[in-house]
């Protein structure tokens, strides 16, 4: 699982340039990265990727040519599910930085890379080489440098991941794959942790592009209205605050506009120095309807808030509801209003993998065990790379039992 990617690149002449990058799924499918503001960013971009394995993060570098003609985001295409062919006069541009970074909010599994080593406008725009840093998620740096120097024009240069990490050194005979021995089912070890993150600009716009409609209970004026804890905005004063009078049965909702399968909440407090004006005791409701409600997750008496504090809160029945809505039972005893800074949905969930063959254990293996959940009273056990080999999978033992496992009713 890769944390960040550092493009560096060697100059042939005047520029460092970085073009018509994408980015690929274990399955070889696009993922469409998606900038908040396209093409206009300047050094920093901020990012979401939308598929099965929700992703968000941020594009960096120190330097930009032009903040609105050769923005660090002009590096990546493509915002779809296919090819374009739109780098030329589409990338970014530095006379002094020679890099670009890349980093995901989550660990993310890639197969490749494509890019561009010479999107056109001059030879003084070609680059000699590429290195590619891959960061994963326990800290270790794979790296491996490319000659670009032959690329003509607009020609695509494809890079495998996962070649480079076999060719790194790295020891598949030390990575595993879990099996649920009362179903036969075979699973990856990493968790795949997908954010809704939307950031609404009202509450029927959100800036990603997503059908979302926020709304609440009460508002305590326009300053506070529900959008504002659905934007990306923790740490500020802002938030949703419930009308002056109104701390109990109040709510704050969002409507997804389709199905999201959500097992965990994470909330965030408003950074102002009224304590007892924070959650206390909630419910988090889901809804197919937005009229019909259930309780998925029940939480009381939890302790006080500090200004800007997150935490994240599991929810004990989850389900793929349409609606799901924060209901308010008491907060910490201000008598004026209820807070919320920010709220954002999620889950976390572990990969079932189709069949067990050598390239699903070098896609998936992990070389350490990690928290994830299954199916309460599931009996799991490690499998090798040599067990895979020798068709022996059913007849694997084990010392002792990882300690580190947790299983956990979904």
């Amino acid at each position: 699982m890769i944390k960040s990617i550092r493009f560096t690149v060697v100059r042939a002449s005047s520029y460092y340039v970085l073009g018509g990058v994408r980015l690929y799924d274990l399955n070889g499918l696009i993922l469409p990265i998606k900038f908040t503001n396209n093409y206009d960013a300047g050094a920093t971009a901020y990012f979401h990727i939308e598929n099965k394995h929700y992703n968000s993060g941020k594009a960096t570098t120190t330097n930009v040519y032009s903040a609105t003609s050769y923005a660090v985001d002009n590096a990546f295409d493509t915002s779809t599910y296919t090819e374009t062919d739109s780098t030329r006069n589409n990338y970014w541009l530095s006379g002094s930085a020679n890099y670009v970074d890349l980093s995901f909010d989550n660990p993310i599994a890639l197969s490749k890379i494509d890019l561009r080593p010479y999107c056109g406008d001059g030879a003084s725009r070609k680059i000699n080489s590429v290195t590619i840093a891959l960061t994963m998620y326990n800290g270790e740096v794979v790296t491996k440098t490319f000659d670009t120097s032959s690329y003509i024009e607009n020609e695509k240069m494809t890079i495998d991941l996962l070649a480079m990490l076999e060719e790194s050194g790295k020891s598949y005979n030390e990575l595993f794959l879990m099996k649920n021995i009362s179903t036969n089912k075979i699973y990856s070890t990493d968790v795949f942790r997908q954010e809704y993150l939307v950031k609404m600009t009202s509450n029927t716009v959100d800036a990603y592009g997503g059908n979302i409609t926020v709304s609440a209970s009460s508002v305590y004026s326009v300053n506070y209205l529900a959008w504002k804890a659905f934007r990306r905005g923790a740490g500020d004063s802002y938030g949703w605050v419930s009308l002056n009078g109104k701390t109990t049965n109040q709510w704050l909702q969002i409507d997804y506009g389709e199905r999201k399968y959500v097992n965990w909440v994470r909330l965030t407090s408003r950074n102002y120095n009224q304590p007892t004006e924070h959650l206390k005791s909630f419910d988090i409701l889901g809804s197919y309807d937005g009229v019909n409600w259930k309780v998925v997750g029940e939480f009381r008496d939890v302790p006080s808030w500090g200004q800007s504090e997150t935490r994240e809160y599991k929810l004990q029945f989850p389900k793929d509801y349409r609606y799901y809505r924060v209901s308010v039972i008491a907060n910490q005893g201000y008598s004026n209003y209820v807070t919320i800074g920010d709220v954002v949905f999620g889950y976390t969930s572990i990969v079932e993998l189709d069949n067990l063959n050598e390239e699903n254990y070098k896609k998936y293996g992990s070389s350490e065990i990690r928290d994830f959940n299954m199916p309460l009273g599931s009996i799991i056990k490690p499998i090798h790379k040599e067990q895979i080999q020798n068709n022996n999978v059913a007849s694997v033992t084990l010392g002792e039992r990882p300690k580190s496992i947790k299983l956990i009713k979904r």
